[in-house]
This record gives C-alpha cells, sequence and structure tokens, in this order.
C-alpha cells in the first residue's frame, strides 16, 4: 500500500511505508506536547500529527527516516490531515525503494514515474535486486534524483543527473536487436553509467579534488561497489558485464568494438541525450529565425536546416 492508496475520507484507517519529512515538536494551546511532520512517498505527500499520548513511537524520527506509519484520516478546513497512532522504524531491506523515494526531493517530478516505468521493464529477478539494493542506499538515491548531470554543459538544471540517465536507459530499451536479457542488462548499464557524479556534483567547491582530479566514470565503481559485490555472489558474469559497460572505453585491449556490443548503444544514447539537451539549451537563447548556434560553451555548433519550402 502507498500514501495515494488511502481513503481521503474523513475516519477512515492506513497503514503504509513513508518517509518522515520535517519533523518539529510543537506545543498545543492547552499545553500539550505534540509531533507536526509530512509523511511521504514516490507519489504524495500529506500533512500528519502525532500525540505522545495516542502514539506509539519507536524511536526517535528524523527528516527522511524510513517507516512504517499507522493511523486515521482526519477533515480539517477542507483538508485532509494523518492523525498518527504508531510510526514504527524500516530497515533498509523492508519496503519498495523506489516508493519510498522523496518526490520532493526530485526537482521534476515526474521523473520518479518515468524511473519506475524504465525499472518495471526489466524482468531479470537479480537485476531487478540490485537495483532495489541501489535505490535502499540513500547516500546514492538522494543526491541521484535531486542533482544535476553537469555544473556547465548538459542538464545542468536541479534533477538533470536522474533526467539525462532515464533518457539513456529509455533509448538503450529501444534497440530491440539486442534481446531482452542483455537490454536488461543495458538498462541497468545506462541509468546507472553517471553514478560517479552523485561523489563530483555534490561537492560545492568546484576546485575540489573530487570534481578535478577524479575521473566520474571511475567513482561509478567506487560509488556502486557496495551493490557490486552483493551482485558477484548471485551472479559474477552480470557484475563483471556492468563493471565493464562502466569503464570499456579505459581498455578496449587493442579491438576497435567493445567485446560487449551493447556497451555501444549505451554510449551512443549517452552522447544522443547530451547533445540534444544541449542543442535545445542553445536554441531556446536565441531568436526563431537562428538556424546556427554555437553553446556558449563555444565547444558545440548546432545546425536546424529548413524544412519547409522557400518562397
Amino acid at each position: 500500500m502507498s500514501l495515494s492508496d488511502i481513503e481521503l475520507c474523513h475516519g477512515s484507517r492506513f497503514s503504509v511505508p513513508c518517509r518522515i519529512r520535517h519533523p518539529i515538536q510543537r506545543t498545543a494551546a492547552n499545553g500539550t506536547d505534540y509531533l507536526s511532520f509530512m509523511i511521504e512517498d514516490c507519489n504524495m505527500a500529506l500533512k500528519a500529527y502525532a500525540w505522545p499520548d495516542h502514539c506509539l513511537i519507536s524511536a526517535k524520527v528524523h527528516d527522511l527516516d524510513k517507516v512504517s506509519v499507522s493511523g486515521t484520516i482526519r477533515e480539517f478546513n477542507n483538508n485532509y490531515l494523518a492523525n498518527v497512532l504508531s510510526i514504527k522504524s524500516l530497515d533498509d531491506k523492508a519496503g519498495d525503494a523506489l516508493q519510498l523515494l522523496p518526490r520532493s526531493m526530485c526537482p521534476q517530478a515526474s521523473n520518479i514515474d518515468r524511473l519506475q516505468e524504465i525499472v518495471a521493464r526489466v524482468s531479470n529477478v537479480t537485476l531487478q535486486a540490485f537495483i532495489e539494493g541501489v535505490f535502499n542506499d540513500d547516500d546514492f538515491a538522494i543526491p541521484f534524483i535531486s542533482l544535476p548531470a553537469s555544473r556547465r554543459h548538459h542538464h545542468s538544471i536541479a534533477g538533470g543527473l536522474l533526467e539525462h540517465s532515464l533518457e539513456c536507459a529509455e533509448m538503450v530499451w529501444r534497440f530491440e536487436e539486442f534481446g531482452h536479457e542483455i537490454r536488461d542488462l543495458a538498462v541497468v548499464g545506462a541509468l546507472f553509467h553517471d553514478a560517479g557524479k552523485t561523489m563530483t556534483l555534490r561537492c560545492t567547491d568546484r576546485f575540489s579534488p573530487e570534481n578535478c582530479v577524479l575521473d566520474h566514470d571511475a567513482l561509478t565503481l567506487e560509488v556502486l561497489a557496495p551493490h557490486l559485490k552483493k551482485l558477484d555472489s548471485s551472479n559474477r558474469d552480470m557484475a563483471t558485464a556492468l563493471r565493464y559497460l562502466w569503464t570499456w572505453k579505459n581498455h578496449r585491449k587493442g579491438s576497435i568494438h567493445p567485446v560487449l556490443t551493447v556497451a555501444e548503444a549505451i554510449s551512443a544514447s549517452d552522447r544522443i541525450s547530451s547533445a540534444l539537451n544541449i542543442e535545445e539549451t542553445s536554441f531556446k537563447e536565441c531568436p526563431d529565425w537562428h538556424r546556427i548556434v554555437r553553446h556558449k560553451s563555444g565547444n558545440s555548433l548546432f545546425w536546424r536546416p529548413r524544412f519547409a519550402k522557400l518562397h
């Protein structure tokens, strides 16, 4: 059950896994202390209150805690509120990791829906478990859905990293020539190909070693290392394949082609997604009559040919 499944009518009962957001201890006019907060998941958020005299709280709650919440719905001033009667902590293995992504942390919230759709296409249960483990890791998942994909290049707005990753994953899925099993692998490879940027782009100092010295492709292996190690024990070939897909350009071993041809599709989707975003951004900043434009970085020139008949 998710928050969107709750029947919003006065007195209805619910029990859902969710996130605690912005908990604040307050005091009512009669002197009674209570907890004011939001409960949130990938679909929506709902204002909630917990009164210590009537609520069982298993531990002190903090912002973004994963919890199981039970209570009743209350109507107040034409709005619906959650009157919480129980809050229990969830461990990282409880609940659906994608369902528990906080929608408000994604600047382009509709991309959370796109993420669920592309992940649902992966039928391999081993890769499904890998994806679940990655998104259960808040140190990765929260920056992944909220950071830009670059500072000044492509998808440079908040949430751009997820946007770019989704575009790549959706593109490689359309390559039916590879067959379903390889496309499953390609979707995971494309979705997390820039995972290392959660380290380089979360640094506020542009001149930090993470930004200036380290390659984000190498950091992708570091960021996902705990999850790759678990995948090793389930299917070593899949773990090796993902490592290869993220680093193959650094070790071609004299071959002009990657040993996994689908790596070309992931690489192409990365370039296409990046270039399309730069092209669109560049033309948006110019009058409609412009047919040739140079990106502000000076490294990219784009041309839009005329297709309408000239008179």
